[in-house]
């Protein structure tokens, strides 16, 4: 039998990256739920299993400090929005652009913060850029301030962590 810390490494390695690519663009379509279910069932029996306890899923993600899926897709969602103030991201994103460019051309204390743009439809809110900038936009004032990329991960991570313990 493996160990808990080669478990972990395994999870880290091979299960994870599988869960988290290109997880912002299908993970939260209303099409998907069911699966997405099943993902974070996934996870929670895969918690359960690094552990090598017979404790329940939710005390297994917290003692291992997992967040659940959704939190993570909402982090890299963040990720991406941070990514784009600091212009960090393909010039392919023209469309992500646009929102963090102000309506005005005054110089304004908070002008590099994105805005939630307005759409009419249900399409226009399923869009990857109007849900990132929505997902931002919940974040806390000194979460949104532009940093570091392993510093914005490291606080990101503990806000979430903070919020799924309580």
């Amino acid at each position: 039998m493996l160990g808990q810390k080669t478990r972990l490494a395994y999870y880290n390695g091979l299960v994870l990256p599988h869960l988290n690519y290109a997880d912002i663009v299908w993970g939260d379509q209303p099409g998907l739920k069911s699966e997405m279910e099943q993902l974070q069932g996934f996870q929670n029996k895969f918690a359960k299993k690094v552990l090598g306890k017979n404790v329940s899923s939710k005390e297994a993600m917290k003692t291992l400090k997992w967040l659940p899926l959704e939190c993570c897709r909402c982090g890299h969602r963040c990720e991406l929005v941070q990514n784009a103030i600091k212009g960090n991201i393909p010039e392919h994103f023209d469309n992500f652009r646009s929102p963090l460019n102000s309506s005005h051309g005054y110089n304004t204390r908070n002008g590099y913060l994105p805005r939630l743009p307005k759409v009419k439809t249900d399409w226009g809110r399923r869009v990857t850029s109007f849900q990132a900038i929505k997902d931002w936009m919940t974040l806390p004032m000194e979460l949104r301030r532009p940093m570091p990329r392993n510093c914005f991960k490291r606080h990101l991570s503990k806000f979430f962590i903070e919020i799924t313990v309580t």
